[in-house]
This record gives structure tokens, sequence and C-alpha cells, in this order.
């Protein structure tokens, strides 16, 4: 007899996902997603719970889920037959106030399962309705900070740009990312970074990272980062600096420099104050990767070609890397991309990327090597 839940199972390891990632996807917890693998069909408080979950899953799979439910009421027949000493028990005469007391308490025990039926049904589908419910169109605002963000097809994100707002809808979010502009349509693949035109002349004014998105199903959205991207010009041109004011300062390229303590260090960003940043790691080979944001736990997890991890800090990172060459990182803030150096393969690599404040009273985004 063939398996539903061996069925699920394989189809959740070809497909190369773990448990609480189906959980996290499907809104269905690890315990109920685990005892439907192992058919444990006494976990579920009834019927309608199983098989809810049971269809949910199986689509989720890409799987038919008539099929499965099929397969797990075949099991389910095998499991629970009828018991053998009631279809040979010998017919006995009956007295009439019993047959009448049997009815009667047949007549209680229905009512009582129809109330109990129906009130689990309302609750079943109040949480299908949770579950099916598509996201709700979302409009956002882009300002001078990037933002970071999980959209969905309709979605629309709105630039102020020349004194008007223009604004870019998504319109598909299937194994690419598709926007339309007022210039047509552009598509973002997974793991690039595209500019987006918003005037009609050479040159993009919003820079858009595709870090996550599903090749089958549209539902899941795309996580994207979407930054300003400063004009060369206006990098070049500093104002005049009166004596109540500081000048801010963002260098083109990474300036590297030797403390007087000997400590070698590269400048990302210099400014009077510092910002949120973000950093985007794209991997092109197998490598461990582990990182700690402003000093809180530390996440870790092994990565593959075309993965992707976007993280954010206040204050800054400390990475760790086993082999430094598989991975190219980009640091995000106050609307310009930097690429970082990209170590030696199989290097194994730690790097501290934070703020500091200088002597002089201004804040440097540096990155350094730890031994």
């Amino acid at each position: 007899m063939e398996s539903f839940g061996a069925t699920l199972k394989q189809a959740r390891e070809a497909r190369g996902i773990d448990l609480e990632r189906a959980s996290l996807e499907t809104n269905i917890t690890t315990a109920y997603l685990d005892a439907l693998e192992k058919e444990l069909i006494s976990s579920f408080p009834c019927d309608t719970y199983l098989i809810g979950f049971l269809k949910n899953y199986a689509e989720y799979l890409n799987l038919d889920s008539e099929e499965l439910v099929t397969m797990y009421k075949a099991v389910k027949t095998q499991i629970e037959p009828a018991p053998l000493e009631l279809l040979l028990a010998p017919k006995k005469k009956v007295p009439v106030y019993a047959v009448v007391g049997a009815v009667v308490g047949v007549a209680i025990i229905s009512l009582a399962a129809f109330l109990i039926i129906r009130l689990n049904s309302k609750k079943d589908e109040k949480r299908e309705n949770v579950i099916s419910a598509a996201p709700q169109h979302s409009v956002y605002q882009l300002g001078n900070v990037p933002m970071q963000k999980r959209v969905y097809q309709d979605d629309q994100i709105e630039v102020a740009f020349d004194n008007e707002v223009v604004t870019l809808k998504v319109a598909d979010t299937i194994g690419m990312l598709t926007l339309d502009t007022p210039f047509g349509s552009q598509v973002v693949e997974l793991g690039e970074e595209s500019e987006i035109d918003l005037d009609g002349q050479p040159g993009g004014e919003i820079s858009v990272y595709l870090s996550d998105i599903s090749k089958t199903d549209s539902t899941r959205g795309a996580e994207i980062q979407v930054v300003r991207i400063v004009p060369e010009a206006e990098l070049a041109v500093v104002a005049p600096v009166e004596s109540n004011q500081e000048e801010e300062f963002a260098s083109n390229e990474l300036v590297s420099e030797t403390t007087e303590a000997g400590i070698k260090r590269t400048i990302v960003f210099e400014s009077a104050t510092a910002y949120p940043v973000t950093l985007n790691a794209n991997f092109r080979n197998q490598c461990l990767f582990r990182y700690q944001i402003d000093r809180k736990d530390i996440v870790e997890d092994f990565y593959t070609s075309n993965q992707t991890v976007s993280i954010n800090a206040n204050n800054g990172f400390r990475l760790w890397m086993s082999n430094a060459n598989a991975v190219k990182m980009q640091i995000v803030g106050g609307g310009r991309v930097v690429d970082l150096d990209i170590g030696r393969p199989g290097q194994v690599l730690v790097e501290d990327v934070k703020w500091i404040k200088d002597e002089d009273g201004r804040f440097k985004l540096v990155v350094m090597e730890v031994e």
C-alpha cells in the first residue's frame, strides 16, 4: 500500500526543504508536519484538521492533494477496521426498554457530535481563511533610507522624483521579479541588482536587489532591497561649510589606512553621523557563513551557489566565512552600494564591519580583519 507520509517526505527532501522552513511557509507547526510524514493520525484533534493540513502541505510540495487524501483514507481504513468480535457476535433478543434507552442515547450522542463537528468546522474555516488569504496589496514610499521588504503581486512602490511621485507596480513574482514602470516593464533576476529608470533618460534613479523569490509560487512574493542612486556629479560637489555646519562626505573609492596602533582597516563610508547599513551576501560556491549583528545572537548556516542572505545593522556586523572567495558582499547605506573585496579561495576569514568614531569626531564605517 502506497504511503502518503513517505510521499510527502520524499517530495520535501527532493526540494531541499527542512521542516522548519516548510512550517514557516505553510503556517503549519513542525509537529503536525512531522506527524503527517510519519502518519501519526492520532496526533490530530479530528479528521477535518488532518485533511486540511494534508491538502495544504501537498499543494505546497506541488503534489496532487486529492490523491494524497485518497491515500490517507486507505491508510485509515487499514488502521481502523471493524471489531471482529462485533461482526461475529450472535444476535440476542433485546428488551423493549433497552431499545428505547438506546434510541434516546444515540439521539443525545448524535446531537452532541453534530454540535462538536459544527464548532470544529467553524474553527477550520477560520484557519483556512487565514492560510489561504492573499496578502493585502500594499503601497510603500521610498525615501533616502534603503528599503527592504517582501513584496507581492500588485504591490506598489512610490518614489518621489523631480517634484512628482513615480509609481512602480509589482507585476509578477514567479521566478523573476517584474516591475511595471512608466517606461515599460523591467525584470530583476534572483541575486541580481538592477538599475530602474524613472525619467526615460540614460541611467537609473533607483537600484533594486532581489534576494529571494519562488520559482513556482507567486503567493510567497519576493524579498527585495531598494535604494536611491546618488548621481556621481552630486557626490563630487562639496558645498561651502559654515562654521556651525558639518561637512558630509562619502568617498567613491574604498580607502585603506593603518592606525597608530598598527591596525589595518578599510573605510567604506564616512559621515558626521552613523546610520543603519545593510550587508548583502551572494554565494557563488559552498561556504559556511556565520554572522553576528550589533553584538546580539550569532547566526550560522551553510550556503551553496546562487543562495543569498541580506542582514541589517545599526552599529555593525562580525562575519565568519569558511571560503572567502565563495561570497560576494555589498554594503548598502546612505543611498550608496559598495562592493567589498573578495578573499582567496579556501581562505577562512573573520571580519568586523562597524561604525567607529575617530579622534576628529567623525564616524567611519570600516572593515577590519580579525585575527
